[in-house]
């Protein structure tokens, strides 16, 4: 279970609450000998992510952090968007692309900037 591809993935629109649910979750994984890469899909305003990102970066995990936010989001949907230029079913497009092109390129993405534990 502690392959390179592991990863927990927590989706919210709500970042000021997650720092608390990644804490658990990490602390959790640690406990069971477990270390896989977390990341927080955010679906918050720019607003939302300015006023409390740095809640997150405050986060003290074990596990890698990742974060995609409003930032991220806007970079994924530019790199669909270039590559599936007139697709008319975006999303089981977007899987696809995820698929077959995640050992080409990383997708999107914001290394968390908290602090690991240790």
């Amino acid at each position: 279970m502690q392959g390179p591809d592991l990863m927990f993935a927590i989706p919210t629109y709500r970042l000021r609450d997650v720092c608390e649910t990644v804490e658990r979750y990490d602390e959790s994984f640690w406990n069971s000998g477990h270390t896989p890469r977390i990341m927080v899909f955010d679906d918050s305003t720019v607003a939302n992510h300015t006023k409390y990102y740095s809640l997150l970066e405050k986060t003290k995990t074990w596990s890698d952090l990742f974060y995609v936010g409003p930032s991220e989001k806007e970079q994924f949907i530019d790199l669909v968007v270039n590559d599936i230029r007139g697709a008319m079913e975006l999303w089981p497009t977007v899987v696809e692309i995820c698929y077959f092109r995640k050992h080409r390129r990383d997708l999107p993405q914001t290394r968390g900037r908290n602090h690991r534990r240790g």
